[in-house]
């Protein structure tokens, strides 16, 4: 058996390309918003990100409710599986690009007008999601995030400032 090799697998001494690692956590409040043709109104989000080699697994959830406050008789909720790349632009600025599916729920009046009252709509929806930020600090960063949620009930746009903690680098 050869130095560095055991059963026939090359060992490396980088072993973080073949882990999976934490690579962040951010939360899009309380400047969120969202938009969605003719109304629009404040938005939440939540993401965390595992790192494997360049590649990012990213779970993100999030809701929304036309402005007027959480009674809202319009508001919608995600849930989301995304794959994603990070480009790093600068010493601390990066930019994240996503992908991916997930659950998509839509309620509203206007989903059909022949009935009274609010209805709700479950579908599958597919995000696509761009961050750029900055980082101000080891473990801290601030951005922008935008991004969109293609779907069958109501195709919406969701953008707003986010803080995150990411991992520390080795």
């Amino acid at each position: 058996m050869a130095f560095g090799q055991q059963d026939g697998v090359q060992k490396t001494n980088d072993s973080t390309e073949t882990m999976v690692k934490f690579h962040s956590f951010s939360l899009m409040f309380p400047l969120g918003f969202y938009y969605e043709g003719h109304s629009g109104g404040g938005a939440f989000d939540a993401d965390l990100t595992f790192r494997y080699g360049k590649d990012l697994f990213t779970f993100m959830g999030g809701m929304g409710t036309r402005y007027g406050g959480l009674a809202s008789d319009q508001s919608f909720r995600q849930y989301n599986a995304l794959y994603g790349r990070e480009f790093q632009l600068s010493e601390r600025a990066f930019l994240e690009i996503h992908v991916g599916v997930g659950g998509f729920t839509y309620k509203s009046p206007d989903i059909n007008t022949d009935r009274h009252g609010t209805e709700q709509l479950h579908t599958v929806g597919f995000p696509i999601l761009g961050k750029i930020r900055a980082h101000t600090g080891p473990s801290f960063s601030l951005g922008l995030k935008a991004g969109v949620n293609i779907n069958s009930a109501k195709t919406l746009a969701v953008f707003g400032f986010f803080i995150q903690w990411n991992s520390k680098k080795d």
